[in-house]
């Protein structure tokens, strides 16, 4: 199950890469927090602010999204943290705390994730272990699982079938494609009744703008789990120059992105516009 804007936190972020011994576009500045105001196709602002421990290795992510027209905390606000580890080891797990929540998750709820990875250090399986504590009748008990093929990553995500134990059911399959290091593809699976179908396509094309979440270490072992999360793009070494999103229940749109850097060279903001109205659609701010 995705957490949509959830992780938009920067979950599993730069969580153990050390800022030392590592390719960092962010030019070897910690990134303090990260804004995001879109006006389309909801008016939102979400703020993600990062701590880290002695290291300088993520330690808690807090993310709080508000609904801009009313002023009022929206929805999926919440707490991230992870276990200290050595720059060498990746994490083992991590732990969701639900600040504010609606029906699934309850408020405080909380959500125990252990993590598994392959030879090369890559995340191969993300699951919820049996310490998480939902208070409602339907736990997000699920696992995920990653596949690497060249420039093609397959994640899928699977949960208890309540009708027979020991099995499991299938509600989520995406597919990434990679060129020269950059997310250029994504494709998004409706799984239904035993029926898979696309529910969405997302197209990039990129600009010569280093991406300030991207740190090599964090893009090989996690970036495909903060993607698939909808967390955001730690993969890409640069930002994007133009979105094409085509979804089956937003329809279509194509937007255009600038991206304005400090003297530092790193990137303190950006905005996207409407490729057909030239209308601002979202906007970036990012603190180091």
């Amino acid at each position: 199950m995705k957490y949509v804007h959830l992780l938009l936190l920067a979950l599993v972020l730069l969580l153990s890469c050390s800022k030392s011994g590592n390719t960092n576009n962010s030019n070897s500045s910690l990134l303090v927090s990260v804004t995001e105001y879109q006006s389309a196709p909801v008016i939102t602002k979400t703020v993600r602010n990062f701590s880290y421990d002695q290291n300088q290795q993520l330690g808690a992510v807090y993310t709080h999204t508000y609904d801009t027209s009313g002023g009022q905390a929206y929805l999926d606000s919440s707490l991230i943290t992870y276990p200290s580890s050595s720059a060498t080891t990746p994490p083992a797990s991590y732990d969701i705390i639900w600040m504010i929540g609606s029906v699934n998750p309850t408020q405080s709820a909380t959500e125990h994730h252990l993590l598994y990875y392959d030879g090369q250090e890559r995340i191969i399986k993300d699951s919820t272990s049996s310490k998480t504590n939902i208070s409602n009748a339907n736990p997000n008990l699920f696992t995920v699982y990653f596949g690497y093929n060249n420039s093609t990553i397959v994640a899928q995500s699977l949960y208890p079938d309540p009708n027979h134990a020991g099995f499991s059911l299938m509600n989520a399959l995406d597919t990434f494609s990679l060129f020269n290091g950059n997310l250029v593809n994504s494709l998004q699976y409706t799984v239904a009744g035993g029926n898979t179908s696309i529910f969405r396509t997302d197209t990039y094309l990129f600009s010569a703008s280093k991406n300030p979440l991207y740190e090599s270490t964090l893009a090989n072992r996690l970036g495909a789990e903060l993607r698939f999360i909808n967390f955001g793009d730690f993969i890409s070494p640069y930002l994007m120059s133009q979105w094409t999103s085509n979804s089956s229940t937003t329809g279509q749109f194509t937007r255009n992105y600038n991206w304005v850097t400090d003297s530092l060279g790193r990137v303190v903001q950006g905005f996207g516009t409407d490729k057909i109205s030239g209308q601002v659609t979202d906007y970036w701010t990012f603190q180091y």
